[in-house]
C-alpha cells in the first residue's frame, strides 16, 4: 500500500517536492489557497485550503485516510505543517519550535538565550519609539518572507515610515529592529533527524538595491575559505539546536563578517524550519552535487532515516541562479530564448503581456529567473548573465512612469543598469555635454524617428564621450552583461549607429534610457520611436 503525504503549497517552488514524491511512490494529496496553482495538475488530489487556515488543514489531514507525513518546502507556513503533524502525531516539529522558526522577534529571543549570535535587535512596541542603538538599523515585519518591508534605515528621519510600513506588512502587526551588521550573506540548508544536522549547501547571495536587500541571485557552492565556511556552518548548527529543530529541515540566512582581531565570524539573520526556497534547495544545490535533497527532506518527514552515503555528491559543478527585473510599465510582449545547451538548467518567466511591472523592492517582483551550470563560478556567472540578456520584457510606449525612468530620471536612480563612472563628473569642457541636462523628450524622441528612417533603420546617436563618459568605464549596478558588451551587440546587429554629427538631444534620451534599463531601456527607446504619439 503507497504512502501518503500532504504537501503544502502548490506553487513554482513546491514543484520538486510534488516530482520527488512522485519518484518515491507516494500518494499526493496537496493543498494551496489558489485554485490555479501550477501544482494543482501534477498530484493526485488537490485541496483549495488556505495555507494560513491551520484549522482548515488540521481537518483536511484527519480526512486523509493512512496520512504518512506533511511537508513544505519554499513558503512561509512551516508552522501550519508543524501544527498538522504535532495534532495527528506524525514525524515533524511542534507547533511552539515552528514559532521560534517563523517568528523574528521570538528567533531571536531564543538563539540570543542559547548564545547564538544575533544582531542586537528590539521589538518595536510604538512607531515613535526610536531603537536604543544607533543607526544604520534595519526594520523587519516579524512574519512575512522573501523581504517584504524589509528595508534599511540610515536615520531617525526615516525610521517611522519604514515602521509603518513594516506593521502593514506583518500579518501579526509586529515588527522588528535590529542593529545592521555589515558582511556578505549566505544561504544553508540542513536536513535534521535522528541526531544529525545535516548540512546540505552553502550558497552565496548576491544582494542589491539599498534600502531594499533584493536578492537578484546566489551561486551555489559559495566560493569562500574552508575556515570561513566551517564557522558558517557552526553558528547554524548552534541556532537549529537553540531553536529545538529536531526533525526536518532548516533554512537559514547566515552574514559572514569580521571580529576585531579580523577572524571570521557569523550571525544569524534567520532561521527557518523548512527547505530554502528562491531555487536554491530544489534546483542550484541538486544540480551542483546530484544530492536530491528535497526527496531526501520528503523521507525524512515521512519518519524514515537517510544513510549518510545519500547526502554525498555526486559531482562538483558550479550552479548560477540570477534574476532578472523590469523598469517600470506595462509589458507589452515578451520573448524567451529557445535554449538547447545542456548546462541551461532552467529559465522561468514570471510576467505575461498586460501585466503592470516595477522594479522590484522584495524577493517576490521579479520578471524572470534562470539556472545556469557550469564547472566554474565565473563561467556558470558570465553564462546567466549572456542567458539573461536574451529574455526580452517589451514595455507598452506613452507611459509616464515609464518614461520618466528610461529617459529622464531613472538612469540616476538606484535601479539603474549602469552607473557612470566617477572620472565622468571631473571632466569638463566646451565639448562635453550634460546628461543630466533637461530635454524636451517628446522632441528629442520626434528627432530620433526622423534620424532613423521613421523608426525602421539604425537610431543615430553620439558616442558616449559626447558625455564625458566610455562604456568601457561603467559599473554594472545589478547582474547583466558589461555596457561594453551591450554596446558591441547594438552595433553589430545594426540596431544603433554611432555618429559625432548626430543630434544631442536624441542621443541624451538614448543613452539615459541605456544607463538606466541596459538592454530593456533601448528596447524602450525603439518602441517609443516606432510606436509613441510623439511620432510625426
Amino acid at each position: 500500500m503507497k504512502e501518503v503525504v500532504l504537501i503544502l503549497g502548490g506553487g513554482l517552488m513546491q514543484l520538486p517536492a510534488i516530482q520527488a514524491a512522485g519518484e518515491l511512490g507516494l500518494l499526493r494529496h496537496m493543498a494551496d489557497g489558489n485554485p490555479a496553482c501550477p501544482g494543482r495538475t501534477l498530484v493526485e488530489h488537490f485541496h483549495h485550503v488556505d495555507l494560513r487556515d491551520r484549522r482548515g488543514l488540521l481537518e483536511l489531514a484527519q480526512g486523509i485516510s493512512g496520512l504518512n507525513g506533511v511537508f513544505t518546502a519554499g513558503t512561509d507556513f512551516s508552522r501550519s505543517v508543524a501544527y498538522v503533524a504535532e495534532h495527528l502525531g506524525l514525524p515533524g516539529i511542534t507547533e511552539d519550535v515552528a514559532i521560534g522558526a517563523t517568528d523574528k522577534a521570538v528567533m531571536r529571543g531564543r538563539l540570543e538565550a542559547a548564545g547564538v549570535s544575533v544582531p542586537p535587535h528590539r521589538l518595536v512596541k510604538q512607531d515613535g519609539e526610536l531603537p536604543p542603538f544607533g543607526f544604520p538599523v534595519i526594520v523587519k515585519p516579524v512574519d512575512n518572507m522573501g523581504a517584504r518591508g524589509v528595508v534599511l534605515v540610515r536615520s531617525a528621519d526615516e525610521y517611522a515610515g519604514a515602521v509603518k510600513k513594516a506593521r502593514g506588512l506583518s500579518p501579526s502587526g509586529k515588527v522588528i529592529v535590529e542593529q545592521f551588521i555589515p558582511g556578505q550573506e549566505y544561504s544553508l540548508d540542513a536536513l535534521i533527524y535522528d541526531g544529525n544536522v545535516r548540512i546540505t549547501g552553502v550558497g552565496e547571495r548576491h544582494i542589491f538595491f539599498s534600502p531594499y536587500f533584493v536578492e537578484l541571485g546566489h551561486t551555489i557552492p559559495a566560493q569562500m575559505a574552508p575556515e570561513e565556511q566551517a564557522v558558517l556552518e557552526a553558528e547554524f548548527v548552534k541556532a537549529i539546536h537553540a531553536l529545538g529543530i529536531s526533525r526536518g529541515a532548516a533554512k537559514g540566512d547566515v552574514f559572514l563578517h569580521r571580529d576585531n582581531l579580523g577572524r571570521p565570524k557569523a550571525t544569524i539573520g534567520e532561521v527557518a524550519a523548512r527547505l530554502s526556497g528562491g531555487f536554491m534547495s530544489g534546483w542550484t544545490y541538486p544540480e551542483a552535487t546530484g544530492v536530491p535533497l528535497t526527496r531526501l527532506g520528503l523521507e525524512i518527514s515521512l519518519g524514515r532515516s537517510p544513510s549518510a552515503d545519500q547526502f554525498k555528491p555526486t559531482r562538483h559543478r558550479v550552479s548560477a541562479e540570477r534574476a532578472l527585473i523590469s523598469g517600470p510599465g506595462t509589458v507589452r510582449a515578451v520573448t524567451v530564448p529557445d535554449v538547447t545547451d545542456d548546462e541551461v538548467v532552467g529559465v522561468f518567466v514570471h510576467v505575461s503581456p498586460g501585466d503592470r511591472v516595477a522594479p522590484p523592492r522584495n524577493n517576490v517582483e521579479k520578471a524572470a529567473n534562470v539556472i545556469v551550470t557550469s564547472s566554474t563560478a565565473a563561467e556558470a556567472s558570465r553564462r546567466a548573465a549572456e542567458l539573461l540578456d536574451e529574455i526580452r520584457v517589451y514595455l507598452e510606449p506613452d507611459d509616464t512612469e515609464s518614461e520618466a525612468f528610461f529617459f529622464r530620471d531613472g538612469w540616476n536612480a538606484r535601479y539603474c543598469s549602469y552607473s557612470l563612472p566617477a572620472a565622468a563628473a571631473s571632466r569638463s569642457g566646451e565639448a562635453h555635454e550634460s546628461l543630466a541636462q533637461s530635454t524636451d523628450t517628446t522632441a528629442a524622441v520626434d528627432e530620433l524617428h526622423r534620424a532613423s528612417g521613421g523608426g525602421e533603420g539604425p537610431l543615430r546617436v553620439c558616442p558616449p564621450m559626447t558625455f564625458s563618459f566610455n562604456v568601457e568605464e561603467l559599473e554594472n549596478n545589478q547582474i547583466s552583461i558589461s555596457a561594453a558588451t551591450l554596446l558591441e551587440r547594438l552595433l553589430s546587429e545594426d540596431l544603433i549607429e554611432l555618429n559625432a554629427a548626430a543630434r544631442v538631444d536624441g542621443s541624451r534620451v538614448f543613452w539615459r534610457a541605456f544607463l538606466a534599463g541596459g538592454r530593456q531601456g533601448v528596447d524602450h527607446v525603439f518602441t517609443t520611436v516606432r510606436h509613441s504619439r510623439m511620432r510625426p
